[in-house]
């Protein structure tokens, strides 16, 4: 009984010291992106920073796209933030991607422009939920919710930005099966996407109208 308690108690003390690690760098990678952003001056008109810090989406005043993101994690959980700006013109396409399907695109030709996998286009985050396909568990889970942007440049042309992963940097819980379609997680990071991917939509069709001109 007594090895029991030690166990349990060793145990404890373990958990606490990871958690109080993951904190730590949750913290870091907090100031580390905010640091990156802030030296970069941008005079911003919308901006998006991922949950875990790991990404951010800014639009300023002239609708250049700025992207900050991870290019690559180190042993100690700290993010090495990478950084590119795009004018509107050098946008070529959106994506929204749940769990490695692709659900909605916007791309860069007045033919194409506004595709919708299972006709979601107008639907709203109502619609994006509903327009998973039934190979989805009984559970009806959500883990990764992803919004991928291709832009006209050769050395990094993609980008994959999160607005959801079964990991909860908040809480340090990891969701193997994923978020329930209805919970307030899957219901932010859907929404923020749909914003997100209308932004994406305006700045593409926008160059739409100029190549028409």
């Amino acid at each position: 009984m007594v090895y029991v308690i030690i166990a349990i108690f060793l145990a404890y003390i373990i958990y606490k010291y990871q958690n109080s690690k993951q904190k730590e760098t949750q913290v870091s990678n907090q100031n580390n992106l905010l640091s990156v952003i802030n030296q970069k001056d941008i005079n911003e008109q919308q901006k998006f920073i991922s949950r875990d810090f790991s990404n951010a989406l800014i639009v300023d005043n002239e609708n250049h796209l700025h992207i900050f993101y991870n290019k690559f994690k180190k042993q100690n959980g700290e993010f090495e933030i990478g950084y590119a700006e795009y004018s509107p013109d050098q946008i070529m396409e959106s994506e929204i991607i749940i769990d490695n399907q692709l659900i909605q695109k916007t791309v860069r030709s007045s033919q194409l422009a506004g595709i919708a996998v299972g006709g979601l286009v107008g639907g709203g985050v109502g619609a994006i939920i509903g327009g998973l396909s039934g190979s989805k568990s009984s559970e009806d889970k959500i883990k990764n919710v992803d919004l991928k942007i291709l832009v006209e440049d050769m050395s990094k042309p993609s980008y994959k930005i999160n607005f959801l992963t079964n990991f909860d940097p908040d809480t340090n819980l990891e969701y193997k099966k994923g978020y329930s379609k209805d919970s307030g997680e899957v219901r932010a990071a859907l929404n923020n996407i749909e914003k997100w991917y209308g932004i994406m939509e305006i700045l593409i069709r926008q160059q739409n109208k100029v190549v028409e001109q």
